[in-house]
């Protein structure tokens, strides 16, 4: 069994999020913090041993500034400790901010059928790092889980939207331009093609 490339420590039991926070550590593994709503179960010390060094961080924006007040620091000093920081902000989209950089902000893809938000911040963090995994650039990354969350906004349920590649490059077109899309085609050409429906 190999050793992986990056480990999301996702909202869990908080002593087996800082558990599993401190065994990236050790072994020298990247990770994702995604404290979430664990955040009101941590204290300061544990609040800040989840965060520190992580590659990424997702939050959204009530959970930022339960973040700040649960740490003690300000954004500049949480930036100073982790890659990226990625903090969602629903229908206005969602930032990028990294240390030493202009934060960038990545408008939400648009959508006339709003359903249902119940899992549109998982599908953001699946399309961001489906998108790191493959080597992309972060905003890219950003770009596709928007993209994504926008398809489970549409449906009801957490798991009930399907991902049509052509669909999804549309989008991504429609929303950011051809050099955006152009950068994920090659990725979306991967998925698997889902049958065609006969009624």
């Amino acid at each position: 069994m190999g050793v992986p490339d990056l480990v999301v420590v996702a909202p869990n039991d908080p002593a087996a999020m800082l558990r599993h926070t401190a065994e990236c550590r050790v072994l020298g593994i990247p990770f994702v913090a995604d404290p979430s709503q664990q955040l009101a179960r941590l204290d300061r010390e544990e609040t800040r041993r989840l965060v520190v060094g992580a590659r990424h961080l997702f939050t959204n924006a009530s959970e930022a500034a339960l973040l700040l007040e649960r740490t003690g620091w300000t954004r500049d000093e949480v930036l100073s400790r982790v890659g990226a920081w990625v903090n969602t902000h629903g229908a206005d989209g969602a930032e990028l901010a990294r240390r030493d950089e202009p934060t960038e902000h990545v408008p939400a893809v648009p959508t006339p059928d709003a359903v249902d938000p119940t899992g549109v911040g998982d599908a953001l963090r699946s399309g961001f790092l489906a998108a790191v995994a493959r080597g992309l650039p972060l905003t890219t990354a950003l770009r596709l889980g928007c993209a994504m969350a926008t398809l489970v906004l549409e449906s009801a349920g957490t798991q009930e939207y399907q991902i049509v590649p052509t669909d999804l490059l549309s989008r991504l077109l429609d929303a950011y331009g051809p050099g955006e899309a152009a950068a994920l085609e090659p990725m979306l050409a991967e998925l698997p093609r889902l049958p065609e429906y006969t009624g």
